[in-house]
């Protein structure tokens, strides 16, 4: 998984990060200065160089990859 990992562009992996955090297409082109559209086709060529189907099998490739962190809350069950 790492060896295509290492096949993205920088900007590439920019997108991937930002939509691993749950960025929308907007928010990511806002960030980054760029098209919506250009937005899409870094999303759609990262997600077919990482075998991704998902967003959510993106979110996994980011944190195998070591990317992208998950940030879980910390949850106490409410006892009664």
């Amino acid at each position: 998984m790492l060896s295509r990992y290492r096949q993205l562009t920088p900007r590439e992996r920019e997108v991937m990060v930002l939509v691993a955090e749950g960025k929308t297409n907007k928010d990511v082109a806002r960030r980054l200065d760029i098209s919506h559209r250009t937005v899409e086709i870094h999303r759609r060529r990262v997600m077919e160089k990482l075998g991704a189907a998902s967003v959510s099998d993106l979110v996994s490739v980011s944190v195998l990859c070591g990317v992208y962190e998950l940030h879980v809350p910390n949850h106490q069950p409410v006892l009664e």
